[in-house]
């Protein structure tokens, strides 16, 4: 059966759909698609890559299970501090490898939380 992990149905020329996991293990249509249903699909798309969403309450937030979150957040009070502290919009480009225009978002973003 197909876990929890976002899938992503592959169908390939020989009318057979695959489904690809996250942890890319693949999975045979015709192991868990009645065939009614992968006839169905074949109507719409026959050879060609789809996406199936998660349902919509079991999508989670980007990064939630990842540090890339908290990192992004600490970094981001480094350079609103940063930038409290007199320092430039282009300087802060260049010392956090970001443009000016996200170095413009970020303060802004910071100013309005504070």
């Amino acid at each position: 059966t197909v876990t929890s992990k976002l899938c992503i149905a592959i169908a390939i020329p020989n009318s057979t759909f695959i489904f690809r996991r996250a942890n890319m293990s693949y999975k045979k249509a015709e192991e868990i698609l009645p065939l009614e249903i992968i006839q169905l699909i074949q109507q719409y798309v026959d050879g060609e890559t789809i996406y199936i969403p998660r349902k919509d309450n079991e999508r989670q937030e980007w990064g939630k299970n990842t540090e890339t979150r908290r990192e992004l957040a600490k970094r981001n009070e480094q350079i609103f501090k940063d930038f409290k502290n007199g320092e430039r919009i282009s300087r802060l480009a260049d010392k956090y490898f970001l443009s000016e225009k996200s170095i413009q978002r970020i303060v802004y973003k910071m100013k309005k939380a504070s």
